[in-house]
């Protein structure tokens, strides 16, 4: 079996109204957004990062209580 180390990618996000837009300094796999009653239904998620950005539009609830990870925060 082949494993993979995973730089951390110290992600960070804001929001703005209806969008979310996540960074990463490191590459991120499955990037996933969540808010405290995981009910909040995202236009994208589960996306990966190379050291940049992605905006991500909320199509129903509210983002509060948000909290970002990848596969370096689970495993």
């Amino acid at each position: 079996m082949k494993y993979f180390k995973y730089e951390n990618p110290n992600l960070r996000y804001k929001v703005e109204g209806n969008t979310i837009t996540v960074w990463a300094d490191a590459y991120a796999k499955s990037v996933e957004i969540l808010d405290e009653n995981e009910d909040m239904v995202l236009f994208d998620n589960y996306f990966d990062l190379h050291g940049d950005s992605r905006t991500v539009k909320v199509l129903r609830g509210v983002p509060e209580n948000i909290r970002v990870r990848s596969v370096y925060d689970i495993g």
